[in-house]
């Protein structure tokens, strides 16, 4: 399954979803960044976007505290 096919499945965030990304997608991310990521993103071409080209939604990118 792809990342597209999982926003046309799942809604975007839930626990089914991350649970998708996980199993089908080769992202390497932890669920609180999928869940970032699809916080922004409205497809998974936009998903695909920020995962490559942005860093904002990284663990290592949030603020501690």
């Amino acid at each position: 399954m792809r990342i597209s096919e999982i926003y046309e499945t799942h809604p975007a965030g839930s626990d089914e979803f991350v649970a998708a990304v996980q199993a089908h997608c080769a992202y390497d991310i932890s669920d609180d960044e999928i869940r970032r990521i699809s916080g922004r993103a409205m497809s998974g071409e936009a998903f695909d976007y920020h995962w490559s080209a942005e860093s904002w939604w990284k663990d290592e990118s949030q603020p501690k505290g």
